[in-house]
């Protein structure tokens, strides 16, 4: 596109030492021959913090006209000079652009351009150019044979591979550790520049100096976030990376709208990335967020606010060290040898705690090692919004628990009997599971979570009724009870947003009653139904119906032909029913159907 003779605003985008800047001075080589004016207006960023913006947008015009026209003040704008601006085609390479007001005024409105002229931008942060940029062009890491060839080159001064043996292990592995990052691999490579055969394995110091290369590369990035976005930035990068993007939004994001919301931003920037609706994060960010929280001191008092390392949280936890600006604990019971006895006032202190999480990596199912409180619970905690605890040991929530900003409970395996003691305002709340909690048999504390999304009560075999009040869920998409053994009856409700309903193994479960019409998926398969309600014939996005292992199903109503959308009948193990509805006018639609183990002696009409 630089042959045409259009204007045209390219944008250059990435993370830090990624190269945007060479690319762009590459382009500057190549084109710089076919235009009068050349400018290129490098390190903006740092110019900026040294000098005011009237100053950047003074020295651009200095350059651009050539220092034939006298002084220009720092009050002239582009409009001044604009007649003299449009008789030359100009290229202008603006370099490490970091706020909107410093191409406000580099740029101006953008009339003083004339036809033909090209204008590249670097930048880290994307949103910067959006709407201003013909095209933009984000800048990939260099994959492995590319970032092996530049290493070889700064390290042995030749583009072609060619180690040793001995130093074959650790070029790769420095190369792994760059992530295709060309800055990250030239300050690598100086390390080991000159070294003979026997200094070439990784030792302490150069691990210590890799660790320096990422803060000193991306510190300037994290430095120009906001403080909530460095908050979620590295939120992300100690506990919550490769989480779904809608959840780590809903968890994360200080605001309830996308106006306010730190992962979009930080997206933008560069800092993350969505993929395949997952938060994801480059492998040096995640190396820098790590070593940053590592690194860091809060205020005053000291104390790093993210912790996951056993010791620093048994420090936390038992010796109550620097408790008051922790932001998130994730404490890995498989590390600990046995019950850990905790006093009651443990969690007091932490008034900031957002991010509580014990469970055990080796046994995702069950904790083997106990959190322990001989003397009970106090949980005054206000701001937790995300709560996971596998095998919680006490029968409820304490009754200074405030949940109004929770947003995922998850409590596998645990003893509670109901979440805590009457109805509380729970509006953020949108994913629940209280799976395998064997005593729980009252859900009314969760009447008022009507933003709620997924409840899992599969194993809640005490649970032998829901409550009516779950009406108000009108948000709730997912709801699975599977082996809820003493569950008899569902209430007389309408889930206008239910989509998959799993009822599996409810063996007690002698009548069926349609209470969403939105249900895609139905699980019945081991209930104790002997037939479906005619009701059923209002589930026109029914795509899957699984009634397999129903004992007592005897036969389906005729009204099942018009769920237009069924793809999907199982009756396998339904050792009762004998009589098939006629598949080719009936259920013309299901593609998949599936009667091994039934009383059915004669193949349906499919034909």
């Amino acid at each position: 596109e630089f042959d045409c003779n259009e204007t045209r605003i390219i944008g250059v985008v990435g993370m830090a030492g990624i190269g945007k800047t060479t690319l762009a001075m590459m382009l500057h080589e190549k084109w710089n021959c076919k235009f009068v004016r050349c400018v290129p207006f490098l390190d903006i960023r740092k110019k900026s913090e040294k000098y005011s913006p009237a100053w950047l947008r003074k020295t651009l015009l200095q350059v651009l006209l050539g220092g034939k026209f006298g002084v220009i003040k720092d009050k002239m704008t582009h409009e001044s000079w604009k007649e003299k601006l449009l008789q030359t085609k100009v290229f202008v390479v603006l370099d490490d652009v970091s706020n909107k007001k410093q191409l406000e005024f580099l740029l101006g409105d953008l009339n003083w351009i004339k036809k033909g002229s090209k204008i590249v931008i670097t930048s880290r942060d994307k949103s910067l150019i959006e709407g201003l940029t013909h095209d933009t062009y984000l800048v990939p890491p260099l994959n492995y044979r590319e970032a092996l060839q530049l290493f070889s080159y700064h390290t042995f001064g030749d583009h072609v591979f060619h180690p040793t043996v001995t130093s074959m292990k650790p070029c790769k592995e420095l190369v792994d550790c760059a992530g295709g990052n060309p800055l990250v691999i030239k300050l690598l490579s100086k390390q080991f520049h000159g070294r003979d055969d026997a200094r070439w394995e990784m030792r302490q110091g150069d691990l210590t100096h890799l660790g320096i290369v990422i803060l000193n590369i991306f510190r300037f990035s994290c430095d120009e976030l906001s403080e909530k976005q460095k908050d979620v930035f590295l939120d992300i990068a100690c506990f919550f990376r490769s989480v779904d993007d809608y959840f780590a939004r809903s968890l994360l994001d200080s605001g309830d709208h996308d106006s306010e919301s730190e992962v979009k931003d930080l997206t933008h920037k560069g800092m993350i990335a969505i993929s395949g609706c997952r938060v994801e994060m480059h492998d040096l960010l995640y190396m820098f967020g790590k070593i940053f929280s590592s690194q860091e001191l809060i205020g005053k008092n000291g104390g790093k606010s993210r912790l996951w390392f056993t010791q620093e949280i048994f420090d936390a936890l038992i010796n109550q060290k620097d408790t008051e600006r922790i932001r998130g604990i994730f404490l890995d019971m498989s590390e600990v040898t046995k019950g850990m006895v905790l006093d009651r006032l443990t969690f007091i202190n932490m008034p900031n705690l957002r991010y509580l999480k014990i469970y055990d990596s080796c046994c995702s199912r069950q904790c083997k090692a106990l959190c322990i409180f001989p003397n009970g619970l106090e949980f005054p905690l206000e701001n937790v919004r995300y709560l996971h605890w596998v095998k919680y040991p006490f029968e409820e929530f304490p009754p200074d628990f405030r949940p109004e900003n929770l947003v995922d409970l998850r409590l596998p395996y645990s003893m509670i009997e109901r979440v805590w003691e009457g109805v509380k305002d729970t509006p953020r709340l949108k994913w629940v599971d209280l799976s395998h909690s064997s005593k729980l048999f009252n859900l009314s504390a969760l009447s008022k979570a009507e933003n709620l999304m997924r409840l899992n009560l599969e194993g809640c075999t005490n649970l032998d009724e829901l409550p009516w009040e779950m009406k108000n869920m009108k948000s709730l998409v997912y709801l699975n009870m599977r082996g809820c053994i003493r569950l008899r009856s569902l209430p007389n409700m309408n889930l206008i947003a239910l989509e998959t309903l799993i009822l599996s193994d409810c063996s007690n479960l002698k009548e069926f009653q349609v209470i969403s019409k939105s249900l895609r998926v139905l699980n019945l398969d081991g209930t104790a139904i002997k037939g479906l309600p005619l009701a059923i014939k209002k589930l026109q996005r029914l795509v899957l119906l699984n009634l397999k292992n129903c004992k007592m199903l005897e036969s389906l109503p005729n009204c099942l032909g018009k769920l237009k959308a069924l793809e999907e009948l199982i009756l396998s193990g339904c050792s009762r029913f004998k009589n098939i509805p006629d598949v080719k006018h009936n259920l013309k639609h299901v593609q998949v159907l599936l009667l091994d183990g039934t009383g059915v002696d004669e193949m349906p009409n499919i034909s």
